[in-house]
């Protein structure tokens, strides 16, 4: 809005979800919970005991540190538990116990607690906690890079053979599609992985979930996927010496975590950018960074070494989205928000009010009244002996022909002794010859005071004019 120099533009922070903290965590931490019980079908359990380690020690580690002081207050707002299970999917599902519990503990002590707490961290602890894995135990995820090596043209399950069939023959089959073996098998990958991808289809129903729910911002994950999807089948072929727009963009998105980047880190809003813009932004930057190291720079889990860099650099964008979306900006002021001018030719609210002609809005001292509330020179103006010729519309005093508001007329009367005229006008009138509805008084040079009389009534509230305006009147 203008506010005579600046235009400021009316933005806000956009979050982009509805539901508390508290219950986006602990729905976070359920979800993802599911989703280590279905990896730990094919591994005899292991995905669930590294996620009861991780989400054990994160627990315990915020109760030691916050106990003191609030109780279970930190406890229970469930930041810790929703890190605890996002570290345990980024995990493989052969990982030791207790290498995910020091990953949990480093998340929430180091990552965490130690920047201030929940929202104050300069680095996602989930990502911080999967690093300290990563750099500490690096063979742990020696196996789980080799897990796609026969995609695609893997000889798929019986469920995969039927599967596809039935999508072959019915919706791929109208776009003249096909759908490789092996692909269904992804969604319950019975092989060395880390547990999200082990579990992309309950990955996929978390992120149905989070959605449905508004505990994450869809349009971040949407954007993400988009431009990973994109470039990955731009480019994805060209490392092994394809040509452009020949990779596979479907396993690039069921493969290396893809999933949970795009439905939980990137959506994530406490660690996002504040508008809903500036969260579009980083989740398409963290995608074009994810297709980079899984390309080109060998990193099947791209996506989370993407994901620590754009959190690096998020003060810096949010420092962009504030000057962009939530600075005031400059404009030149437009002609009608000029301030009024104090007297001369065209009246303004001054000594000696007089001019040529009025303008419209609040302004005294016109020949010609304005619109609003006017008054004039040698048309009436409001002070001493403010008479004039002819009155404006709204609010105007001191005008031969009384305007359709609060107007006070020359032989169109006052208000006051002897109040009579020639003719009542409309409005409010009073004590005119032929009265009118309302109040109005006239007289040939009527004012608010001694013999106020005339020969016809003003409309609307009218008090007279003539030679005298409003003020003390006795100007007959």
């Amino acid at each position: 809005m203008a506010d005579g120099s600046r235009l400021f533009l009316q933005g806000r922070a956009q979050v982009g979800v509805s539901r508390p903290t508290a219950e986006r965590m602990w729905l976070l931490c359920g979800l993802g919970f599911l989703a280590a019980a279905q990896s730990a079908v094919g591994d005899f359990g292991a995905s669930v005991y590294a996620a009861l380690a991780a989400l054990v020690a994160a627990l315990l580690a915020e109760l030691f540190v916050t106990y003191r002081e609030h109780g279970l207050r930190k406890v229970r707002d469930g930041s810790a538990a929703a890190s605890a299970m996002a570290l345990a999917l980024m995990l493989p599902s052969h990982i030791h116990p207790m290498h995910a519990a020091l990953g949990a503990v480093f998340a929430a002590l180091v990552a965490k607690r130690s920047f201030g707490g929940l929202g104050a961290s300069w680095m996602n602890p989930a990502v911080s906690g999967w690093l300290f894995v990563r750099f500490s135990w690096p063979a742990a995820f020696g196996p789980a890079a080799g897990a796609y090596a026969g995609y695609p043209g893997a000889a798929g399950s019986a469920a995969d053979e039927a599967v596809r069939g039935f999508l072959n023959g019915t919706i791929l089959g109208l776009f003249g599609a096909e759908l490789p073996a092996g692909y269904i098998d992804i969604f319950w990958l019975d092989a060395p992985g880390i547990i999200a991808d082990r579990a992309a289809l309950s990955l996929l129903l978390l992120g149905a979930a989070l959605f449905a729910f508004r505990a994450s911002r869809w349009q971040a994950s949407a954007a993400y996927l988009a431009v990973f999807a994109l470039l990955a089948r731009l480019l994805g072929a060209l490392p092994e010496g394809g040509r452009l727009w020949e990779g596979n963009a479907l396993l690039a998105l069921l493969s290396g975590g893809t999933l949970l980047t795009a439905f939980v880190l990137v959506a994530e809003p406490s660690g996002s950018a504040k508008s809903m813009p500036g969260a579009v932004a980083a989740a398409a930057l963290a995608a074009a960074l994810s297709a980079l190291f899984r390309f080109y720079g060998g990193e099947l889990y791209g996506g989370f070494f993407a994901m620590a860099l754009v959190c690096a650099v998020m003060p810096l964008l949010r420092r962009l989205e504030r000057r962009l979306l939530y600075a005031p900006a400059r404009a030149p002021a437009p002609p009608w928000a000029a301030p009024p001018p104090a007297g001369g030719p065209a009246g303004g609210i001054g000594a000696n009010p007089s001019g040529a002609s009025g303008g419209d809005g609040l302004s005294v001292g016109a020949n010609a009244a304005g619109a609003g509330l006017s008054g004039g020179g040698p048309a009436g103006g409001i002070g001493a002996n403010p008479s004039g010729g002819a009155g404006g519309d709204g609010l105007s005093v001191g005008a031969n022909a009384a305007g359709p508001v609060l107007s006070s007329g020359g032989p169109a009367g006052g208000i006051g002794a002897n109040p009579s005229g020639g003719a009542g006008g409309d409005g409010l009138s009073v004590g005119a010859n032929a009265a009118g509805p309302v109040l109005s008084s006239g007289g040939p040079a009527g004012g608010i005071g001694a013999n106020p009389s005339g020969a016809a009534g003003g409309a609307g509230l009218a008090g007279g004019a003539g030679e005298a305006g409003l003020g003390e009147g006795r100007h007959g």
